[in-house]
């Protein structure tokens, strides 16, 4: 049996035609996060409109608290394994991925390995690692470690080992949403564990892009990056990181205007370590 889990933010559409690309013979777990009363309302009866999908209601808590979710309610049952895709990702040929899925990434998984990122495309493009050097790696050096030579999670299709009762494999739920699959990769391979990839080219992402633009994500894109460096240093925000990530905020946002009085929430925030749900 093949199990799948999907945190919906609002996306009743794309998390349909994710459910359409799969099999009746997959197990799905839906935890919706941020939806309309309307949209709740047609989450839960795609219960009854498909075969084995389980919907668990949620206070919106962010994608990290979603997989947690997701990952709890499996163990308790005994699976040993599971898929987590985003709402937005659609399986172009169901029968050739699970005979894939268990050709390589069940076997991938087990021993020091917990984690199989599943490349995506998006679109007609691949989604490769970017070649430029962003913040991640622009910290790295700043703080004298070598650029990493390991994968790390990009959170839009990846399988979990379900085996391991570790609390390395929770994920970090003060993030809310982005840069949290940065954070329990850097955890992850801290602890051990290892991060493999496998490329699938029938998976297919849609993007929102008018999502991605929101204040409200842009906000938490670069508040979250001081609550990455705090636990990547073992729990404390270095005085020298809040001045480089300050810095970089700004340096990245002075010529974007519009972008000025998110740049001071998410300095205000981070720098202040409250890092619960923001009102901007």
């Amino acid at each position: 049996m093949n199990y799948f889990g999907i945190v919906n933010y609002g996306a009743i559409d794309d998390v349909e035609r994710t459910l359409m690309s799969l099999t009746s013979t997959c197990r799905i777990i839906i935890v919706d996060n941020f939806s309309t009363a309307e949209e709740r309302s047609r989450i839960k009866g795609l219960e009854s409109k498909f075969t084995g999908v389980t919907v668990i209601t949620s206070a919106n808590h962010g994608f990290a608290a979603g997989v947690n979710l997701i990952t709890s309610h499996l163990r308790r049952k005994k699976v040993s394994s599971v898929i987590i895709l985003n709402p937005d990702i659609e399986i172009l040929n169901i029968k050739h991925f699970i005979t894939s899925v268990e050709n390589s990434v069940y076997k991938k998984l087990g021993r020091s390995t917990a984690i199989v990122e599943l490349e995506v495309h998006d679109g007609i493009h691949h989604q490769k690692q970017s070649r430029t050097m962003g913040f991640y790696e622009i910290y790295s050096i700043y703080n004298g470690r070598k650029l990493p030579n390991y994968n790390r999670i990009k959170g839009a299709a990846f399988a979990m080992d379900l085996k391991y009762d570790n609390e390395k494999l929770l994920w970090c739920e003060d993030f809310f949403m982005y840069v949290e699959e940065i954070d329990f990769s850097h955890r992850l391979i801290r602890s051990g564990f290892n991060i493999a990839t496998v490329n699938f080219k029938n998976i297919l992402r849609h993007h929102r892009p008018s999502y991605k633009a929101s204040s409200f994500v842009q906000f938490y894109l670069m508040r979250n990056l001081y609550l990455y460096s705090k636990n990547a240093e073992h729990g404390t925000l270095l005085i020298k990181n809040k001045i480089f990530i300050t810095i970089y905020l700004i340096l990245k946002n002075m010529l974007r205007p519009k972008m000025w009085k998110l740049t001071f929430h998410a300095v205000r925030d981070g720098t202040s370590g409250k890092f619960g749900n923001a009102n901007i």
